[in-house]
């Protein structure tokens, strides 16, 4: 009896720890996927209007929208003009330079990258989405950084009902 009761205690604990996994995976992936979303609107955006005034009403733009949205952290573009990795436009709640190594790796690899970030507001998840414009064949990188805060705050409560 008491072995039963120690197996099904075994195996609840268990089970409980994978739909933990699961449901943290569920919610990064709907993070990622708001992300790329607006990665791609400004990506978008910035291939369409790059000239002085187009900057300028984007940067309008995002100041905007990071102050509407409570969940991003920064949104930041860069272009690469002439093997140079240079800031077009941004905006954010929060101070945070992404690391050029980083950066790089994106442009070289054409695919976005996902990263960990802690920054002195809480842990985030950071998106650096690079572009290649099929106006000029420029590329561009967006880079977004969003507060995790909720996922772990609900994670957290989770990891105490399971207990």
């Amino acid at each position: 009896m008491l072995v039963t009761v120690l197996a099904i205690a075994m195996t609840m604990a268990a089970w409980g720890w994978v739909q933990l996994k699961i449901f943290d995976n569920l919610l990064v992936e709907q993070q990622a996927r708001r992300m790329d979303e607006l990665a791609d609107t400004v990506s978008t955006y910035y291939e369409y209007f790059p000239t002085r005034r187009g900057l300028s009403a984007l940067d309008m733009t995002l100041k905007d929208h990071v102050q509407t949205d409570t969940r991003l952290a920064r949104i930041d573009l860069f272009a690469v003009e002439k093997g140079n990795i240079e800031f077009v436009a941004g905006a954010g709640r929060i101070a945070y330079d992404w690391p050029d190594n980083t950066v790089a790796t994106a442009i070289e690899t054409m695919k976005p990258q996902y990263l960990s970030i802690n920054t002195e507001a809480g842990p985030a998840l950071g998106l650096l989405y690079p572009d290649v414009s099929e106006r000029d064949k420029s590329i561009h990188v967006v880079g977004l950084v969003s507060f995790s805060q909720t996922r772990t705050e609900i994670l957290g409560r989770a990891k105490i009902m399971l207990l």
